[in-house]
């Protein structure tokens, strides 16, 4: 790998998350867990700050979150021939992966993509590669019949520095009084706060919701909880508060929309775990590197069949006709089909 490397992405660490309170989401924890592991300088930019004319300065670009990105600065970025994609969700998709909130029904209804993302047609023809969080959701991107997949790689997980583990760690000691169940409060119906607080009430758990936290305080509740039931109705891409949870000490309820829950080293031992968790910032790094070396070559355009086509332009044209999408007894049926994994 060479020694210039730009990061850029809608935002950084210190994003606001609540009111006044500034405080990183997941996405903003994962890309500064990469920053710091970098082996390399590296620069970190926002677009709302990004100067296209600062590009050629890098030998490599890594892209996170863009939905603030202008069409501008997405070809120019295209142009470089230097990019690797680091998804977060689904970044192809004008609902960002959020099924459930379509207005629509394949996605709503069958939680596919089918968007044809053109403005992104260029970037992806000409990135380096994608690294995924996790194979699930690898599939989803792959079975858009308009997503030309580039090469690619999967990391496996979220990212989290040393600290956080470090932290996680020491609350996993604590066994003793621990009562009651976490769940996540979210303003959106993907995240399952209904039906992890049904989930609650059906077993009996004395349920509190975690609300606008920041990551050391929610750590804090993990330490004290005896488990955490996180049960979202569409996609989860990764899945970082699972993870976090089963590190502190809880037994984590989760479903198959959960994409770390189907990594294979998620059902292992806690030394599996940690080894996996400790070495994915490094392992990041590895994974761009590794696409970096590939061989150089546009990726092939995806051509879906007109029968594809046809299905997708009357999708298209029935947009706006669906709520975001209820949780309605079929919904929560499959959100409650849930696995239960004890602390590592």
């Amino acid at each position: 790998m060479s020694d210039r490397v730009l990061f850029v992405a809608d935002q950084l660490a210190d994003a606001p998350r609540g009111g006044a309170v500034k405080h990183p989401g997941g996405a903003e924890l994962t890309d500064a867990a990469a920053l710091a592991a970098c082996p390399f300088p590296i620069e970190a930019r926002r677009f709302d700050d990004l100067d296209l004319a600062e590009l050629s300065r890098f030998d490599i670009i890594v892209l996170g979150n863009s939905e603030r990105a202008s069409s501008a600065q997405l070809d120019a970025l295209a142009r470089t021939d230097r990019v690797v994609s680091f998804e977060h969700d689904v970044r192809i998709c004008r609902w960002r992966g959020n099924f459930p909130a379509a207005r629509e029904p394949v996605h709503a209804l069958a939680q596919r993509c089918i968007c044809p993302h053109r403005g992104l047609h260029r970037l992806y023809r000409r990135l380096r590669g994608v690294v995924y969080l996790t194979g699930r959701q690898r599939r989803v991107f792959e079975q858009n019949p308009y997503f030309g997949p580039p090469p690619s790689v999967v990391l496996g997980s979220s990212l989290f520095d040393a600290a956080a583990l470090d932290r996680l760690e020491s609350l996993s000691a604590v066994r003793e009084a621990r009562q009651g169940a976490l769940y996540l409060w979210a303003p959106h119906a993907i995240k399952g706060t209904e039906v992890a607080r049904e989930y609650c009430r059906r077993h009996g758990l004395a349920a509190e919701a975690i609300r606008n936290v920041p990551p050391a305080e929610v750590h804090a509740l993990m330490g004290r909880a005896e488990t955490f039931v996180y049960l979202p109705i569409g996609l989860e891409p990764a899945g970082r508060m699972p993870v976090e949870a089963r590190l502190a000490g809880c037994h984590v309820v989760v479903n198959s929309s959960v994409g770390v829950a189907g990594e294979v080293w998620w059902r292992g031992d806690r030394a599996r775990a940690l080894e996996q968790l400790s070495g994915a910032p490094r392992r990041f790094w590895q994974l761009v590197d590794e696409l970096m070396a590939r061989p150089q070559s546009p990726t092939p355009e995806a051509r879906p069949s007109r029968a594809v086509e046809g299905l997708m332009a009357l999708a298209r044209r029935t947009s706006g006709v669906l709520p975001e999408l209820p949780v309605t007894p079929a919904i929560r049926k499959k959100a409650l089909a849930t696995e239960t994994f004890d602390r590592w």
